[in-house]
C-alpha cells in the first residue's frame, strides 16, 4: 500500500506531505484546489512524461516521493523479477525530481534508475482510473488484457499461456528459416559463386590460426636483429661465460667457495653458500637463454623480411575483406563452407523446413485452442459477474457480453494471443449488443469500469487503485452504491478516490479535504485529515454549495455516520 506521499513544487503545491491508511480513502474539494495536481503528480511519480512548466514559478525543481509497504506476494514476486525488493523494513521508496534545466531523475530505494523502469515498477504498486482511463475501454485491443486479469488467478491459464508463447516462438523461428532457404533458392547460383570466391581466396594463403601474430612477432626480431646480438651477448657474457674476464655467475661461484670455508667458524655461512650456488645457477640460465632471443639464421634477415612482409600484406588484404585476424578470417571461412553446404542441399532442406513447420503448426493451433477454450470459460463467468454488478449499479437490463474468437489465419497469431477479444454492451432493454465503443456513454463507462473493476478485486495484482472523478455523470442512489462497491473493493486493495460526490465521501474509512490557500501573496494546495465533524461539514457543502442550512447539515450528519457502518 501508498504509506506516504511527499509532492513539492509542482503547480500550486509548495509542499505537502500526505501519510495514508489503508482501506477506502476518499479526497475533496472545491474546483481548482490542487486535485487534479496530485493525481498529477502520481502520474509523474509513475514515470509519465514530465514538462518543466509543472514546476512551480521560481523554483529550480519539482519532486515527488512515496513509500510503499505491507506488499502483497504476487506485487513482491513481480517487483523481484525487476530485481526490486524492499529493504529490512519491508519498504520501497520511489522518487522522480524533474528540474527547470530540463534534467530528470528518477530512483527507487535511494538508488538511481531509468524512468522506463520506475514506469514498469510502478503499474505493480499503482494503478489510476480516471476518466481517460476509462477511454481505454473503447479501444477492443485492451479488452483481452482485463479478461487475463480476471482469470490470472488460474494457473491453467498461466500454464496455457506459456505453452502458447513457446509453440509460437518455434513456429515464427521455423517459419523465418523457411523463408530465408526460400530466398536462397531463388539466387542461389549467385550465392555459391560468392561463397566458392569467398573460400578459394582464403584457402590459397593456407592460413593457420594465429599467424599474423606470429608473423609481426618475427618480423619485429628480425628488424632489430643487431640490436637484439648486442645486447643478448653482453647479457651473455656479463652473467653465464666471460672469454676476458670473470663473470656474474663466476664470480658467485667463487664468493660461494669462500663463505663454505667459513663456515666452521661461522654456522650460518654455509646457509649463505647454499643461497649464493642457488643464484648462480638462475643468473646463468638468464644468461644461457637470453642468447635465444637473437633469430636463427640473421645472416639472412633482409631475405626473410622481405618474405614476412609480403605475407602479412596478403593477409592484410584478407583482413579488409574478411575479418581482423586470422583466426576471423578463418572462422568467416568456415561459416562460408557451412552456408554452401545448406545452398547445395537447400531443396532437400526446403522439404525438411516444410514438414517441420507442418508440425509447429499443428501444435500451435492445438495450444492456441487450448488457450482460448479457457478464455472462453473465463468470459463466460466474467460477464455473468460484471452483469450483476452493472444491475446493482442501476444499469438495469444492461446486458454485458465478452466475445472470444480464436484467429482463422495462424500468421496474424501474436506472440501474446491468438484471439480477438471484443466486450459487447446494451445498456438498455431491448437495445442490440454493439461494441462498447458505439453505444456507451461517460457514465455508463465509469460503471462498466467500475463493474470490471469489483469483479477483478483481488486479481489484478495492484496493492493501490485510485478512482479519479468515477462518479461523473451519475447521481443520487448511483452515487452511493459507486461509494458501496469501491468501499467493498478496499477489502482486497488501497482504494482513494477523488470525488465530488457526498454519498461516495461518506463511505469513505478516512476523509481528505484539499483546499487552497493564500500565503506570502501566492496561492498553495493544502491537503488535511478530517474529523467527523468536518466531514459532516465537507458534505454538506458538496450537496449544497455555499450556503448550508441546519436540515442540510443534519442531512449530512446521517449520511457519514450511516456511511461508517455500511459495507
Amino acid at each position: 500500500m501508498l504509506s506516504f506521499l511527499h509532492i513539492e513544487n509542482i503547480a500550486v503545491i509548495k509542499k505537502i506531505d500526505i501519510d495514508f491508511s489503508e482501506g477506502f480513502t476518499a479526497l475533496t474539494g472545491e474546483t481548482g484546489a490542487g486535485k487534479s495536481i496530485i493525481i498529477d503528480s502520481i502520474c509523474l511519480l509513475m514515470g509519465a512524461r514530465g514538462s518543466k512548466e509543472i514546476i512551480r514559478g521560481g523554483e529550480d525543481f519539482a519532486k515527488v516521493s512515496a513509500l510503499f509497504e505491507k506488499l502483497d506476494g504476487e506485487t513482491l514476486s513481480q517487483l523481484k523479477a525487476l530485481d526490486i525488493e524492499p529493504d529490512e523494513e519491508g519498504v520501497i521508496s520511489i522518487s522522480r525530481t524533474l528540474y527547470a534545466d530540463g534534467r530528470t531523475q528518477a530512483k527507487i530505494n535511494s538508488q538511481s534508475v531509468q524512468v522506463s523502469l520506475l514506469r514498469e515498477a510502478s503499474k505493480y504498486l499503482i494503478n489510476i482510473q480516471s476518466q481517460h482511463e476509462n477511454r481505454t475501454l473503447l479501444d477492443s485491443s485492451n479488452h483481452i488484457k482485463y479478461l487475463d486479469g480476471y482469470a490470472a488467478c488460474s494457473l491453467d491459464i498461466q500454464a496455457a499461456k506459456s505453452e502458447y508463447t513457446d509453440r509460437y516462438e518455434e513456429y515464427r523461428k521455423s517459419k523465418n528459416r523457411l523463408d530465408e532457404l526460400l530466398a536462397d533458392s531463388g539466387e542461389s547460383e549467385r550465392m555459391r559463386d560468392l561463397l566458392e570466391y569467398q573460400i578459394k581466396d582464403i584457402e590459397a594463403l593456407s592460413l593457420k590460426a594465429g599467424e599474423d601474430e606470429e608473423l609481426e612477432a618475427r618480423r619485429i626480431k628480425l628488424q632489430n636483429a643487431e640490436k637484439l646480438v648486442k645486447g643478448s651477448d653482453f647479457v651473455y657474457r656479463a652473467l653465464a661465460r666471460n672469454p676476458g674476464g670473470l663473470s656474474a655467475g663466476e664470480l658467485i661461484a667463487k664468493s660461494a667457495t669462500a663463505l663454505a670455508k667459513l663456515s666452521e667458524y661461522v654456522p650460518e655461512a654455509e646457509e649463505f653458500a647454499r643461497r649464493l650456488n642457488e643464484y648462480k645457477y638462475e643468473i646463468e640460465d638468464i644468461g644461457e637463454r637470453v642468447r635465444d632471443f637473437v633469430p636463427d639464421d640473421i645472416s639472412n634477415a633482409t631475405y626473410e623480411l622481405d618474405k614476412i612482409e609480403a605475407r602479412l600484406d596478403n593477409i592484410s588484404k584478407l583482413k579488409r575483406k574478411y575479418g581482423n585476424s586470422v583466426d576471423e578470417i578463418l572462422a568467416f571461412r568456415d561459416r562460408a563452407k557451412s552456408r554452401l553446404d545448406e545452398l547445395e542441399n537447400n531443396e532437400e532442406l526446403v522439404i525438411k523446413e516444410k514438414e517441420k513447420l507442418k508440425n509447429l503448426t499443428s501444435l500451435l493451433k492445438v495450444a492456441a485452442e487450448k488457450l482460448s477454450n479457457i478464455r472462453k470459460e473465463a468470459a463466460r463467468d466474467f460477464e455473468e459477474k460484471i452483469g450483476k454488478e452493472l444491475e446493482y449499479l442501476d444499469m438495469k437490463g444492461a446486458r454485458f457480453k465478452i466475445k472470444v474468437d480464436i484467429i482463422s489465419d495462424v500468421e496474424k497469431y501474436t506472440k501474446e494471443s491468438a484471439d480477438e477479444v471484443l466486450f459487447l454492451i446494451a445498456a438498455n432493454p431491448g437495445e442490440e449488443l454493439k461494441a462498447m465503443s458505439k453505444t456507451a456513454s461517460g457514465g455508463e463507462l465509469s460503471r462498466v469500469m467500475l463493474a470490471l473493476k469489483s469483479s477483478l478485486a483481488g486479481k489484478d495484482g495492484t496493492d493501490t487503485l485510485i478512482f479519479d472523478e468515477i462518479d461523473t455523470g451519475v447521481s443520487g442512489k448511483t452515487c452511493e452504491k459507486i461509494g458501496l462497491r469501491i468501499k467493498a473493493i478496499s477489502k482486497n486493495s488501497q482504494v482513494f478516490c477523488i470525488t465530488h460526490s457526498a454519498q461516495v465521501a461518506s463511505l469513505a474509512h478516512t476523509h481528505m479535504r484539499i483546499s487552497k490557500a493564500e500565503r506570502d501573496g501566492r496561492n498553495e494546495t493544502e491537503i488535511r485529515i478530517l474529523d467527523f465533524d468536518e466531514r459532516v461539514l465537507e458534505c454538506a457543502r458538496i450537496t449544497s454549495g455555499v450556503s448550508i442550512s441546519e436540515k442540510q447539515l443534519e442531512a449530512a450528519r446521517e449520511m457519514v455516520l450511516a456511511g461508517s457502518i455500511k459495507d
